[in-house]
């Protein structure tokens, strides 16, 4: 039996309502060719994510785990984010850290050259490398990383695809934390509160992204079938967080 068979029988199990609310349906941001809509978008996740303190929540989360692995004195802490998109959680992530005096290195991964070229122009000043990487497949040693970075993707890529990227974290970094939405029946109405501040195209992708993401259950079924050891918890009351290497702050 397949992963896809496997976790269709684990759904099963779920709460009958999950079935009507989970959508297979991709967003802008997987089909869009124009430019102006999808970078709204990107926009649009970052200046809500700064409106509702969640932007500050995940830095301090972030930084959490980064202290419990820093470099010893004299070496630099190496943090890289996967599907940085226009980098904003690193901007973010590269002044917390800075404003307590943590040297770090800071690298972006993202397979969109558009999203790197925009992440570069945002951070011109900061010292923030930006790398086109596929995250099923990171052309990094192991253990080179001190603490790997996702936030908000996971959603977008499949059960097996998701195995991959666990392992692949489990593989280059000391720590991994990963943020993202988790599918509730009530997520993708509440975004609906947010239509004055946003676009449309952010509304469409908010409410799908939503239906689209991972219950706590159905990461802790994938982590086990990736064989990492994975601390999977609520955050928010809409979100999750994964910890791999290490425990929730």
């Amino acid at each position: 039996m397949s992963l896809e068979q496997r976790i269709a029988t684990f759904r099963e199990g779920l709460c009958p309502l999950d079935k009507i609310v989970r959508s297979d349906r991709l967003e802008l941001l997987d089909t869009c060719p124009e430019r102006a809509v999808t970078d709204r978008i990107v926009n649009d996740i970052e200046r809500v994510s700064q409106y509702i303190g969640l932007r500050r929540l995940l830095v301090q989360r972030i930084a959490k785990q980064v202290e419990a692995v820093l470099a010893p004195p004299g070496e630099v802490t190496r943090i890289a984010e996967i599907c940085c998109g226009n980098g904003w959680v690193l901007r973010a992530l590269d002044g917390y850290l800075a404003r307590r005096g943590i040297d770090v290195e800071l690298t972006g991964l993202d397979m969109n050259p558009d999203s790197l070229r925009t992440a570069e122009g945002l951070s011109r000043g900061r010292a923030i490398r930006w790398r086109r990487e596929n995250a099923l497949a990171l052309p990094m040693a192991d253990q080179s990383v001190d603490v790997l970075v996702n936030v908000q993707s996971l959603h977008h890529f499949r059960p097996d695809e998701l195995v991959r990227i666990m392992r692949e974290s489990s593989r280059v970094a000391k720590r991994s934390y990963f943020f993202d939405l988790r599918r509730t029946t009530h997520g993708f109405l509440i975004v609906h509160l947010l239509r004055p501040l946003t676009s449309w195209a952010f509304i469409h992708d908010a409410a799908l992204s939503h239906r689209r993401a991972y219950r706590v259950e159905e990461l802790q079924f994938i982590a086990q079938e990736a064989l990492v050891n994975a601390d999977i918890a609520k955050l928010t009351p809409i979100g999750l967080e994964i910890v791999i290497g290490g425990k929730q702050a």
